[in-house]
């Protein structure tokens, strides 16, 4: 059940939801079972890529595109508010209860926009409740919240699962949904995620997908939309990544330090 959390516009969802109504789910050549694929308009691709938003350096972190009308990132930042005003958003869902700054709640409220808060663990303590991924897959996979934006914290875990679950639903195989999950995952990859994806069985999700305000046909043809856009990994995620780079210049030196100092302790070479 749904109850007022603050604004006027924020909404904080139990993780229950109830629907009715009967799916079959036909299994996939492409791994684990899947609805059955839809062939997809080569006109409608086309003329989608003018939509794609370009991004700026005002986009949140882990900002990326997974179809039109709908993205993903980390948690907005003051910094990116004009960034996201230009995307003209509907709906936002975020996947972390928590003080709201007030700079997000006004951002929110003058933008007019819908903000569906679902109080998620961490995946690294639990996988998520299918009662939850079923209220927020409600949410997302409704086009009439479109512009829609989900976030978590750094836009890598919980984010990456509910995506994840949205590509197993436009068909993809476990090997490309992972690739997409670990490009915004970075090196914070958790394994308890990667099973997640790749067992999660679309079965248990058949009323949720059989809902009647959900077209599931036009978000599968709205997933493979955009070229390359689709599934491409953030801007942050191109070049070397700070931490890693510490971490391998830190444990090149080490190596240097103890290779000196083992050379160091050597005998000389004795003279004939």
């Amino acid at each position: 059940m749904d109850s007022s959390a603050g604004g006027s516009n924020e909404i904080l969802v139990s993780g229950a939801s109830s629907v009715s109504s009967a799916y079959t789910s036909a299994p996939s050549s492409a791994g684990g079972d899947a609805i059955s694929a839809i062939p997809a308009d080569n006109d409608a691709c086309r003329d989608s890529d003018s939509n794609i938003p370009p991004v700026s350096p005002g986009a949140p972190i882990n900002f990326g595109f997974v179809m039109p009308g709908l993205f993903r990132s980390s948690y907005p930042r003051p910094e990116n508010f004009d960034f996201l005003q230009g995307l003209g958003l509907k709906t936002i869902v975020t996947l972390v209860d928590k003080n709201f700054t007030e700079e997000y709640r006004d951002f929110i409220d003058s933008s007019n926009i819908e903000h569906r808060v679902f109080a998620m663990k961490g995946t690294k303590k639990e996988d998520i409740p299918l009662a939850t991924m079923e209220s927020i897959l409600q949410v997302v996979l409704d086009r009439s919240n479109y512009p829609l934006l989900i976030h978590c914290n750094q836009g890598r875990h919980r984010t990456g699962c509910v995506v994840a679950v949205l590509r197993k639903i436009a068909g993809w195989d476990n090997v490309s949904m992972t690739d997409e999950y670990r490009a915004y995952a970075g090196y914070k990859v958790r394994e308890c995620d990667v099973d997640y994806i790749q067992a999660f069985a679309l079965s248990s999700i058949k009323n949720t997908l059989a809902s009647d305000n959900l077209n599931i046909e036009e978000v599968i043809v709205a997933s493979r939309i955009g070229g390359p856009m689709v599934g491409r990994p953030p801007p942050t995620t191109v070049g070397f990544r700070v931490p890693s780079f510490y971490r391998t210049t830190f444990f090149s030196m080490t190596v240097l330090f103890i290779w000196m100092l083992s050379g160091s302790k050597m005998p000389p070479p004795s003279r004939q």
